[in-house]
């Protein structure tokens, strides 16, 4: 069950990846991606294709891989004094995850670069 600070926790999550202070990388697994922390790893995956459809969760692991902590965007709903936005909440930060890990800014920039080239010619 998820409790407050965790609540905290992904809040300020989202603040720093919004600042790009998380360095957010890729998994072996899909739609799931990881920030390193001093002592800890945060995962953050989308169940869209598992058993928690549509929703977002997030995974704190110990420096021996072990999960410590977890919980899902519905389970957050559960501690927030209001939850409206916090479905939202979750998808952008594993969206902003996600194209930190992929490179998808870089990818846009770049093909912008490409098409002001074309366009001088």
């Amino acid at each position: 069950m998820a409790d407050t600070r965790l609540l905290q926790l992904v809040l300020r999550l989202k603040e720093l990846t919004d600042k790009g202070k998380v360095d957010w990388e890729e998994t072996v697994e899909e739609d799931a991606f990881q920030a390193a922390f001093p002592e800890y790893v945060v995962k953050i995956r989308n169940h869209r294709y598992m058993t928690l459809p549509d929703d977002i969760s997030v995974q704190i692991f110990n420096g021996n891989g072990v999960m410590v902590e977890s919980a899902t965007g519905r389970e957050l709903e559960g501690v927030a004094s209001n939850s409206t936005g916090l479905r939202e909440l979750m998808n952008t930060l594993y969206e902003s995850a996600r194209r930190k890990a992929l490179g998808g800014e870089k990818a846009v920039s770049d093909l912008l670069s490409y098409f002001d080239t074309l366009s001088a010619r």
